[in-house]
């Protein structure tokens, strides 16, 4: 049976070498470790970036014997000749053949790459899109109606894109599950929106800039959810003095006397 260990090396280099450009290089660690426990089925990350947190994600899931990750990214950052020339001449050992997919190939073959070195592929459906808020089902066929577990979200964390992507995918959402936000836990504005957010929802209510623009039928599977569920919010923050050193993290359990874990267990 495939484990960790098996392809080590190559996630460790993605980690320390490819990581550091946007950050992800701890988050990663914490993501697999979450998906390892828990075993989710649909994971969804917004904001591919070089394929480092999609790689580790893919990784527990391919452990756990299940779970797809769909990620979204429209490689814009990819064609920024600074990051190109950095990815050109940087990964070295396990990942040393992505430099020379940087000079001359694709963010698809890029990411792609990345994810056969580390052995995960079959794990992953990689989407090179914008990613369209105001029409989320652009985003959502390829899982068609099945709950998202995990979401993850590393491209913006204004206060607008809060409720965006709030109101995107929180009908979408399983009874039990995360969603990150990346950065947004250090940028004052959108740390505040989520405060008040979340003590909406604790309240059985739905903010109004969310409800604005939701169908008929996600605002009635929003309240359905609100009427049954609990939320928690944590800032996860480092204690790094750099531009995305925080992820938000909001919980959605269903409202019990005993943690929904126990029905793991029937």
């Amino acid at each position: 049976m495939w484990n960790i260990a098996s392809n080590f090396p190559e996630l460790l280099a993605a980690r320390y070498q490819l990581g550091p450009i946007y950050g992800s290089e701890d988050i990663c660690t914490l993501l697999y470790s979450l998906v390892r426990r828990e075993r989710p089925e649909v994971v969804v990350e917004l904001g591919t970036g070089m394929g480092v947190t999609t790689a580790w994600i893919a990784a527990a899931m391919k452990e756990n014997g299940v779970g797809t990750l769909y990620t979204y990214d429209n490689g814009s950052h990819f064609q920024v000749p600074d990051v190109r020339n950095f990815l050109a001449v940087s990964p070295t050992g396990p990942i040393e053949s992505l430099g020379r997919i940087a000079k001359q190939g694709t963010y698809e073959e890029f990411v792609l790459s990345l994810l056969d070195l580390c052995d995960v592929r079959e794990h992953v459906v990689f989407r090179k899109t914008d990613i369209d808020l105001d029409n989320p089902t652009s985003l959502t066929a390829d899982f068609e109606h099945k709950p998202i577990d995990l979401l993850f979200s590393d491209y913006m964390h204004s206060p607008d894109f809060v409720h965006n992507i709030v109101r995107a995918f929180l009908p979408r959402m399983a009874s039990t599950s995360s969603i990150f936000i990346d950065s947004a836990s250090s940028h004052v504005p959108s740390f505040l929106t989520l405060e008040r957010m979340i003590e909406c929802f604790n309240e059985q209510k739905i903010p109004k800039r969310i409800v604005q623009g939701m169908s008929e039928s996600d605002v009635s599977i929003t309240r359905q959810l609100l009427s049954e569920s609990r939320f928690r919010l944590m800032h996860l923050m480092e204690k790094r003095d750099r531009a995305q050193n925080s992820t938000s993290w909001i919980r959605i359990e269903p409202v019990d006397t005993l943690p929904p874990v126990t029905s793991f267990f029937h």
